[in-house]
């Protein structure tokens, strides 16, 4: 009698996917424990999955804050990129009519053509592009 409610405790813990106590183990009959022990390797595997489920959220949030970082830098890129650009164009427009005039002409047109190898320079910089022989002087 004390046997079969021991058996029938184990089988329903079992079942209920409550762990037994190490103490109540070695009171079970073997057909009995059988369950029990593949009830205790169930619950080691779980939790070497929880830990390893830890891990990865502690990983996808590392990369999650990578991410948002690099997505600042490309915005901050981007936006000195396009105020160059916008810079370089308003200086464009601007020493087009001074390039029609005889001595004043050569220097605008050098100068502008100065201004915008260094912004090219500066541009490939942000870029992470290898810079070529020169760019390496601006600043």
């Amino acid at each position: 009698m004390r046997c079969t409610l021991i058996l029938l405790l184990a089988t329903l813990l079992a079942l209920s996917q409550i762990s037994l106590p190490d103490w109540l183990l070695p009171r079970l009959p073997v057909m009995a424990s059988l369950p029990a022990i593949r009830l205790r390797q169930l619950q080691q595997r779980h939790h070497q999955l929880q830990q390893q489920h830890r891990q990865l959220e502690i990983r996808h949030e590392t990369l999650r804050l990578e991410h948002q970082r690099q997505i600042r830098h490309h915005q901050r890129v981007g936006q000195r990129i396009a105020r160059r650009s916008i810079l370089a164009i308003g200086r464009n427009l601007a020493a087009a009519p001074l390039e029609a005039v005889p001595v004043l002409g050569w220097a605008a047109l050098a100068g502008g053509l100065a201004l915008d190898i260094r912004d090219a320079c500066l541009s490939l910089r942000d870029l992470g592009q290898e810079l070529p022989p020169g760019c390496d002087l601006v600043e």
